[in-house]
């Protein structure tokens, strides 16, 4: 996996759960610092035999995970809620 085909990959996974064009979502530079997104990808692919791991953040107000496998999930349910100040917080069930 390569930063370019997850990002788009991102974008376009977002689009098909929001029923939209893919050019109607914000920027992803707008959710995620996108160089850092593609230092972590490029150390997965450099480094095969390290843990596996994921990246999780919010875009266009969807729950966005990328995984080392190169799968991208979007969901809406996640125990991180967004506020509306751009901050999150972690809610429990205790």
């Amino acid at each position: 996996m390569t930063f370019e085909s997850a990002a788009l990959e991102v974008i376009d996974a977002i689009a098909s759960h929001e029923g939209v064009a893919a050019t109607d979502l914000p920027p992803l530079e707008e959710s995620i610092d996108t160089d850092a997104l593609e230092d972590i990808i490029a150390g997965w692919t450099e480094r095969p035999d390290a843990v596996d791991g994921n990246v999780c953040f919010y875009h266009a107000g969807c729950h966005v995970t990328v995984e080392r496998s190169g799968d991208v999930r979007v969901g809406a349910d996640h125990p991180l809620t967004a506020r509306s100040d751009g901050t999150s917080k972690l809610t429990t069930d205790d």
